[in-house]
C-alpha cells in the first residue's frame, strides 16, 4: 500500500513535482491512498488536477484510488460538482458526512457548474450552452452583457482547445467567487493527452528546448495542425484575460506558464501527461 499526504492541489507550482516523482514510480497492482488531511478547501483547478492524478494512479497500477481523509468541507464540495460520479472508475471514497452537513457547505457552492465531460464537439457545445445560461444568471443585468459574452468565448475556446490536444477526453468546470473588489469567474480545463510539446512538433520541427517554449508559442498563436489554421484560440484567451485583469495559467509537460501583469515561467522536474489550464476572468462592475 503507498500512501501519499497530497499538497496544496489548487496550486500547480513545484510541491506538485514530488506528488508526480512519487506517482511514476508505481507498479502494476500497487494500491493506493491519497491523503486529503491538508486541503481545507478545494478550487476548480485542485478538482480537476486531482480528477487527472486518480486517472494517471490507476492507468499505471489498476487498481482503484482510495482518496482518505477529506474533511467535511471538501467532501460536500466534491458532492456538489459531481466528483466522485466522474472518477468513479478510477477512485473512490469510505468517508462520509451527514445530511445536514452537506446542506450547510453546499449553500457556499451554488455558484458553480460542474465537472463535465467532454469527449466531442458536441459536448463542447453543450457545456457551453449550459455556462452561458448560468453565467447570464450570475450577472442579469444588461451592462453585463459584454463581460458575459467574453466569459463564454473564453470557456468556448478553452474547452475546444483541450479537446483538440487531448484527442481523447476533456474535463471542465466553472466557478464564480465574490470578493472585495466584485466578482471573479474561474475556468478550469484538463486532459490527459499528447500534451501542447507534442501537439506543436506534429506541424512544426523546432519550436524550442523546453516545454515552457512551447507552451509560450502556442499562447502566441502558434497551431500544430498540419494546414497552419487555428492556433488563435489561446491567444483570444489571453486578449480577453487582460482585458478582465485576469489571469492565464496554462500547464504541459515539465513547464507552466503564467500570464497576469507579464509572463512568468515555472520549470518542473518530471512530466506529467496531458495539459491544465486555469483561466480568471475578473468583473470590477459587480
Amino acid at each position: 500500500m503507498a500512501e501519499i499526504k497530497m499538497p496544496n492541489i489548487n496550486h500547480w507550482e513545484k510541491e506538485i513535482d514530488s506528488v508526480v516523482w512519487r506517482l511514476i514510480k508505481f507498479k502494476k497492482g500497487t494500491s493506493t491512498k491519497l491523503n486529503l488531511g491538508h486541503l481545507n478547501f478545494i478550487e476548480p483547478s485542485g478538482a480537476i488536477l486531482l480528477i487527472l492524478i486518480c486517472n494517471y494512479v490507476f492507468n499505471l497500477t489498476g487498481v482503484k484510488v482510495e482518496i482518505t481523509n477529506v474533511k467535511p468541507q471538501v467532501l460536500s464540495y466534491f458532492n456538489r460538482i459531481l466528483f466522485f460520479n466522474v472518477i468513479s472508475q478510477w477512485a473512490f471514497t469510505n468517508d462520509k458526512i451527514s445530511w445536514w452537513q452537506k446542506v450547510h457547505y453546499n449553500q457556499r457552492s451554488l455558484s458553480v457548474v460542474e465537472i463535465t465531460l467532454l469527449e466531442q464537439a458536441f459536448d463542447v457545445y453543450n457545456f457551453t450552452q449550459k455556462c452561458q445560461s448560468i453565467i447570464r444568471s450570475w450577472f442579469p443585468e444588461s451592462y453585463q452583457k459584454e463581460y458575459c459574452d467574453r466569459a463564454m468565448t473564453v470557456v468556448m475556446e478553452v474547452c475546444s482547445n483541450a479537446l483538440d490536444h487531448s484527442g481523447s477526453e476533456a474535463y471542465a468546470m466553472l466557478q464564480k467567487y465574490s470578493r472585495g473588489y466584485g466578482s471573479q469567474i474561474k475556468i478550469s480545463v484538463g486532459d490527459m493527452g499528447i500534451g501542447i510539446r507534442e501537439h506543436l512538433l506534429k506541424a512544426h520541427r523546432w519550436v524550442g528546448s523546453h516545454d515552457t517554449d512551447f507552451i509560450e508559442k502556442a499562447l502566441n498563436g502558434l497551431s500544430g495542425r498540419q494546414n497552419s489554421s487555428g492556433g488563435f484560440g489561446l491567444k483570444r484567451i489571453q486578449e480577453i484575460t487582460a482585458k478582465h485583469k485576469g489571469k492565464v495559467l496554462l500547464r504541459s509537460g515539465k513547464g507552466m506558464v503564467e500570464i497576469e501583469n507579464g509572463l512568468k515561467k515555472y520549470y518542473f522536474n518530471y512530466s506529467f501527461p496531458g495539459t491544465q489550464y486555469l483561466i480568471e476572468l475578473r468583473n470590477h462592475n459587480c
